[in-house]
């Protein structure tokens, strides 16, 4: 049995053992297997913020891995449910081709007051550097595609009278920010010069908002051929900080700098992406450091010191293509 919110000690987390007896049987109707064959264990390392969830892969001991489990922190207890009602929406926004690749949760609700729910195991990208080196040039251009077409499907236009909240004031707010350096903050400026003369008029798109390779994963082969077959396989998770009017760019960023994609194939990705935005290159810096100011405005758990190094270098990446 879980610890009731009134005895839970400082720090307190659902383990393994609490869950599987909170939620086995949701398991055994899900999975369609007996209580006794369900096996749940840690998954991955504890990610070392107070929203992060807990994350179990839920296991039939006479086989693989069938699921995994999510659940909230009590620091943060809604962070689940806020992360598949913002895929739902996503998926909703998106043609078919391109929201076949966010899952749908197997079962979701609460246990104890924290939001969980119940997906369908996938695998993650390879770690070695031989077998990162091949899948990545086989998976690049198919997720670069997924979410050029994610903005294309999602581009707005955005009100006037929206300028100042969702851009203006992200973009001084990150002018203010006297731990970024001069460069940041000095092209925060000028981006905010740029909106208020008229010159950059903004537009918005799906935004994931934590677009890397960490929250990309690999449904099962289904067979010996689809072992190599990652473009269809692949999937996008941790959608909590998602937006279906969000900002532009970002995400483009962080999944080049995670992909490690080069000079070259950044530039043709920034002038498709600007083409869609109907924007000059120049102002795909606005749309990024917009989209910083944003969540310097809502860090929420966010630590300031691992926000600080991660918006230099997205500024970094992109200045250096503008230059």
């Amino acid at each position: 049995m879980l610890t009731s919110f009134q005895s839970r000690p400082e720090g307190w987390r659902p383990s393994a053992g609490d869950l599987a007896d909170q939620l086995g049987e949701r398991l055994e109707a899900v999975l369609q297997l007996p209580r006794q064959r369900i096996s749940l264990a840690p998954l991955g390392s504890v990610v070392p913020r107070l929203d992060a969830a807990a994350v179990l892969r839920v296991t039939d001991t006479r086989g693989p891995a069938r699921a995994v489990v999510m659940c909230s922190s009590p620091d943060a207890p809604d962070m689940v449910d806020r992360a598949m009602t913002r895929a739902s929406q996503a998926k909703a926004l998106l043609l078919p081709a391109q929201g076949r690749h966010i899952l749908d949760p197997l079962a979701e609700g609460r246990v104890q007051g924290l939001s969980y729910a119940v997906l369908p195991h996938c695998d993650e990208l390879a770690h070695g550097r031989i077998a990162w080196r091949l899948q990545r040039g086989w998976l690049a251009p198919a997720l670069f595609d997924w979410l050029w077409h994610a903005h294309a499907a999602t581009v707005r236009e955005v009100d006037a009278g929206e300028h100042e909240r969702r851009y203006g004031e992200p973009l001084r707010a990150l002018a203010r920010l006297a731990r970024l350096r001069e460069p940041v903050r000095h092209a925060a400026q000028r981006a905010a010069h740029r909106l208020l003369a008229g010159v950059w008029h903004p537009r918005s798109v799906l935004m994931h908002g934590d677009l890397w390779k960490g929250n990309v994963l690999l449904r099962p082969a289904g067979s010996w051929a689809d072992l190599t077959r990652w473009r269809g396989r692949f999937v996008v998770i941790d959608w909590p900080g998602a937006e279906p009017r969000g900002h532009a760019v970002y995400d483009l960023v962080r999944l080049a700098l995670s992909m490690r994609l080069g000079r070259r194939g950044l530039a043709q990705e920034l002038q498709r992406h600007a083409q869609v935005l109907g924007c000059e290159r120049e102002d795909t810096m606005s749309h990024l450091l917009a989209a910083l100011g944003q969540m310097a405005l809502v860090l929420e758990h966010f630590p300031m010191d691992m926000f600080i190094p991660m918006v230099e270098s997205c500024h970094a990446c992109l200045a250096e293509q503008l230059d």
